[in-house]
């Protein structure tokens, strides 16, 4: 690292010290059910960072948290665009995921695409289409338990993925 920027990395800590801490509070207000609190907080974050919730300059999981904020709330067009950012930073690689984690990430954002379809009047086959995974293609086995808390997957049968 040249030192032009390590002193350029110094420079943003404070900004991203701020990014960290709020989207951590957004997090606690989810696991709550505060959800509007949590959707603030994160929109908060992104600031910080000089970024919109969700941004591609923001890593995935804090997107993924855009993602179930905005289900929750029933925000169609906050979700499917937050669903679609994350499941493209998912197959571009982004994080530190095992190809199986990657794979049950990426069901779990298509999951809330298929939510946005039956809540709203949208494009049903376009969604359908955008959704190809199969709950049977997932290896729990394989995927942290970290992951499968935070972004629960639920079979085919549940009718509502946030509930």
């Amino acid at each position: 690292m040249t030192l032009r920027r390590l002193l350029a990395t110094l420079k943003d800590l404070p900004r991203l010290a701020r990014f960290a801490a709020l989207a951590e509070l957004a997090y606690d207000r989810a696991a709550h059910g505060q959800y509007e609190a949590a959707l603030e907080l994160l929109r908060k974050a992104y600031a910080a960072r000089g970024e919109t919730a969700p941004s591609p300059r923001v890593g995935v999981e804090p997107n993924m948290l855009v993602v179930h904020i905005a289900g929750r709330l029933q925000d169609v067009p906050l979700t499917l665009t937050a669903a679609r950012l994350a499941i493209r930073q998912l197959e571009d690689g982004e994080g530190r995921y095992s190809p199986p984690e990657r794979l049950y990430l990426i069901y779990w954002c298509q999951t809330a695409l298929r939510y946005c379809a039956q809540i709203s009047p949208l494009d049903r086959q376009g969604i359908a289409e955008e959704t190809p995974l199969v709950f049977d293609d997932l290896d729990l086995r394989e995927v942290s338990p970290r992951i499968r808390r935070n972004f629960p997957v639920y079979t085919p049968t549940d009718p509502e993925f946030f509930r």
